[in-house]
């Protein structure tokens, strides 16, 4: 149950930490698209190495990260990414 609990907690603390504009821009950016979807939840490093593949595949990224100077924000703008 403690999960649960941690869960519920997390949520009612959305409205205050989510970025509205953010939210918004990248729920019509999935919305809009015509190829595939990938999801995944790893650290940053694993991703950051990713990074020259999605950029040599023109990939679309969306990156949530809480620190908008880490390595995988700062590199995922200039995949032509949003973060």
């Amino acid at each position: 149950m403690r999960v649960w609990e941690t869960d519920a907690q997390e949520l009612a603390r959305l409205p205050a930490n989510l970025d509205r504009n953010s939210f918004t821009r990248c729920v019509e950016i999935i919305a809009a698209c015509k190829g595939k979807i990938v999801t995944m939840g790893c650290g940053t490093s694993e991703l950051v190495n990713l990074l020259p593949a999605l950029k040599a595949k023109k990939a679309f990224l969306i990156a949530v990260t809480e620190n908008e100077r880490s390595p995988l924000a700062e590199d995922s703008g200039s995949a032509g990414g949003f973060w």
